[in-house]
Parts: structure tokens; sequence; C-alpha cells
């Protein structure tokens, strides 16, 4: 519901980040990471994004970033699909920002 929708932008603090929790904690981030892959929230979407990005920069000698790269091309994913069923100018947006995150993560991992 609409209520629940306030909590979106802290959860997206750790959702993207399932890839590399484990037990509860990565089942509860997996949640967040698909409630948020498949809403219209440019805020939202916004902090996942810098916050997966920052993690792969942070541990990019353990290749953190090569793990989230996978996470991010299911986020995309998401949003096209829920773009082709109902266009919004946020989503064209989300679906971008994505995008450049996507390129920002290969670049980490060639370093």
């Amino acid at each position: 519901g609409e209520k629940q929708t306030a909590f979106m932008p802290e959860v997206a603090k750790y959702a993207g980040l399932y890839g590399v929790m484990r037990g509860d904690d990565a089942i509860s981030a997996k949640k967040g990471f698909e409630w948020i892959a498949h809403s219209d929230n440019t805020e939202s979407t916004q902090i996942l994004v810098d916050e997966m990005l920052k993690l792969g920069k942070k541990y990019v000698k353990y290749g953190v970033g090569k793990m989230l790269e996978p996470v991010l091309e299911e986020l995309l994913t998401s949003k096209q699909t829920l773009n082709t069923s109902k266009a919004t100018p946020s989503l064209g947006k989300q679906i971008a920002l994505v995008k450049v995150a996507i390129e920002k993560m290969k670049n980490l991992s060639k370093k």
C-alpha cells in the first residue's frame, strides 16, 4: 500500500546487496529488491543502484562488482518489462539510470 512506499528508500539501501548476503538477511533483501524492481519509484531505484555501486567500488578487489552486475541486469529487465506494460516518463528515467550503473559497474571490474 501507499504507507509502505514510504519505507522503500530505506529498503533500497540494502536491497541490491542480497547476492552478497547470507540467510534471512539475503531473503529479506531479495524481497525488497523485487519490490523496488517492480515499482515505478525513481528515488528508490536511484538509492538502490548508488548503494550497489558504492559497494562494488569499495570491494572491487574481491570482485563484488562482478557479483552485482547480474543484479543490475535483472533490475533493468524488470524495469523494461514494467515500462512495456505501463510506460511512464519516470520509468524511462529509471531505465536510463540503471543502464548507466551497469556501465559503471562493468568499468570497475575492468580495472
